[in-house]
């Protein structure tokens, strides 16, 4: 479990101002746009950043401690991998240096299918699969905590889905929390224990369930499915709201699954939801959908 109180840090002009975040479960998700303080999170949980307030990892604090005895794994979007080693030897690293053993290297690297890659150096990788290495090398230091900073944004989206089903699959069977930071709303489908959004440096809102959402200040509404604004209000539609229909609302439709993704228009802006029928154009039943706030205080339910 991960507690955090009070946490501060300043980069230049930037705050970032956690006054609490507590974890109940292993699968943590972070989202907010650009600039909302998502990295620096990270890095102040880490050490890499100089921080005050509390961090609390399974019980002990550990805030005052250098990175390197926090046990805490910390995957950057730039990786940072050392060029003066292959695959082979920046993996080996986590079990030289921190506490993984051949058992989950081994796991690991056929997860990852990196075995054709190990006696190549890491410049000669792509960044797809540079991404798989460092993901792999910071799952094998069996850390106490992982922190993912969108660890799989270069793979198409079909390695993506798997590369993160496997990586989630073999962190709970070690026990290992993690903080995923994602800009891809699919990722959820995934499944986690609380999605955190941030905000200006802030977290302004924690949930178990995508539909408990009430702030979207910060994010794009293209990234949620079954958000709607019509006449200047916005819904969150269950599926009795969605009414396939011969006119209404224009839409463009692709199977997804047992469902279909549609991109309707609505007063010249796109809108995702999920619909069981594919239509051209859809209607809203609004009394059976919940009005949500955007920005500002949240609505009284």
């Amino acid at each position: 479990m991960i507690e955090i109180n009070n946490l501060h840090a300043r980069l230049g002009k930037f705050d970032l101002s956690i006054d609490h975040y507590e974890t109940t479960g292993r699968r943590n998700f972070i989202m907010g746009e650009n600039g909302a303080g998502k990295s620096s999170f990270l890095k102040a949980i880490a050490g890499i950043i100089d921080s005050t307030g509390e961090i609390i990892i399974n019980g002990d604090h550990v805030e005052d401690l250098p990175p390197w005895k926090r046990r805490i794994a910390y995957i950057p979007q730039n990786l940072l991998l050392f060029p003066q080693y292959n695959v082979k030897g920046n993996l080996a690293i986590s079990i030289r240096y921190g506490h993984g053993d051949y058992d989950i290297y081994r796991e690991v690297v056929e997860m990852m299918h990196l075995g054709n890659l190990l006696e190549k150096n890491v410049w000669e990788i792509s960044g797809g699969q540079q991404q798989r290495v460092a993901v792999a090398r910071a799952v094998i230091s069996k850390p106490r905590l992982l922190l993912m900073d969108e660890p799989f944004s270069m793979q198409d989206e079909r390695s993506r889905m798997s590369l993160i089903m496997n990586v989630t699959d073999i962190l709970d069977r070690y026990g290992i929390d993690f903080i995923y930071v994602t800009h891809n709303y699919r990722d959820l489908d995934l499944g986690f224990d609380m999605l955190s959004i941030m905000y200006g440096g802030r977290i302004i809102e924690s949930v178990t369930s995508v539909d408990d959402l009430h702030y979207y200040e910060g994010i794009s509404l293209m990234d949620f499915r079954n958000i709607v604004r019509i006449d200047g209000r916005y819904y969150r539609l269950n599926e009795t709201a969605i009414v396939p229909s011969d006119s209404g609302y224009p839409a463009k439709c692709t199977r997804s699954g047992d469902r279909y993704l549609c991109s309707v228009r609505i007063e010249d802006e796109s809108f995702f939801i999920i619909s069981r029928e594919a239509s051209r154009f859809f209607k809203f039943d609004l009394t059976a959908a919940r009005e949500i706030t955007i920005a500002g205080e949240r609505k009284n339910e």
